[in-house]
């Protein structure tokens, strides 16, 4: 491409929308298929005025524990950094060190709301270094990803409407929708 039509393709290439501002949430159920186990994440980006960034994701885990009872385990992870809007591209740097992982606590589902603090305690206490490990290392993965991440772009936004928008991100095409704040 010569520069001059680069040039010119720019100027009718509609940029990253103001309203771009706010929360968006984007949603993933994946499944193990070795294990059974499924893990929702709820990925959750705020772009702030100032170009701040913030990214909470929400883990659930659904498990299986003693006799296959099952067990939905919950993580989030924080992280700051910038955002900056280049064209219909959106550059994402991460401030891996500002990176927070914490273990939010256990429910189970087949199970009646009087015995879930039991039930959770007793599973807490049992599974106490297990959990430990878990966040630690869910932390040093995420600061390894945030790390090599810093820097990435979700390319070729496209808005539809002020409530969704859908970019590509390395090979995939991921939406986001709106949410309250």
């Amino acid at each position: 491409m010569t520069p001059l039509l680069a040039i010119l393709l720019s100027l009718f290439t509609p940029a990253v929308p103001d309203s771009i501002t706010g929360s968006w949430q984007r949603v993933l159920v994946t499944t193990d298929v070795g294990t059974g186990t499924e893990e929702t994440q709820t990925v959750v980006r705020t772009f702030k005025p100032g170009h701040d960034l913030t990214e909470t994701v929400i883990y659930e885990q659904r498990v299986l524990w003693d006799d296959d009872e099952a067990v939905v385990l919950r993580f989030r992870s924080s992280v700051s950094g910038q955002w900056v809007a280049n064209g219909r591209d959106l550059l994402l740097r991460y401030l891996h060190r500002t990176l927070r992982v914490d273990y939010e606590g256990a429910t189970f589902p087949d199970r009646a709301a009087e015995v879930q603090g039991s039930l959770r305690h007793a599973f807490e206490k049992k599974n106490k270094s297990y959990l430990r490990n878990y966040v630690s290392t869910m932390r040093n993965v995420l600061r390894n990803y945030f790390r090599r991440n810093s820097g990435a772009a979700m390319r070729d936004l496209h808005f539809q409407g002020p409530h969704q928008f859908t970019a590509t991100l390395g090979q995939e095409t991921i939406a986001f929708t709106r949410c309250e704040e």
